[in-house]
């Protein structure tokens, strides 16, 4: 429905707050106000991504063409404290050329409890070979 590939992981990530950033190649990293603006290309794509300095998330991805138009612009804004993490309560997707665009806005943001490894349990058969190191 969104009109451009976006698989379940990135949709995941990107509706925490936390997008992934695909493995660029040469990227340049270089400071702008006060954020960090990273760019670099993958796949015949150009990305210009934007690091928030003061809560170290991502505040903005474009990503242009082989002609330098953009195709997609992503927007996190209106960070949040929400338990011992920040998240955007503003998500936005555009998509210029199609004049499109997608922004989700959260009223409540919630984190799941910490749980402890011990709440995890797999039941092993008897025949399993385990090795412990």
């Amino acid at each position: 429905f969104l009109g451009f590939d976006l698989t379940f992981p990135q949709l995941m990530h990107t509706i925490s707050g936390v997008p992934l950033l695909p493995a660029l190649e040469n990227p340049l990293m270089q400071k702008e106000d006060e954020q960090l603006k990273i760019t670099g290309s993958e796949n015949g794509n150009y990305y210009t991504c934007y690091l928030d300095l003061k809560y170290g998330l991502i505040s903005k991805i474009i990503v242009r063409d082989e002609l330098g138009q953009i195709q997609l612009v992503q927007e996190f804004k209106r960070f949040v404290k929400v338990g011992a993490t920040r998240a955007p309560k503003m998500i936005r997707y555009i998509r210029p050329i199609e004049k499109e665009s997608l922004t989700i806005f959260y009223d409540k943001l919630d984190v799941n409890k910490s749980m402890s490894a011990k709440d995890f349990f797999i039941k092993l058969p008897q025949d399993v070979f385990k090795i412990r190191l």
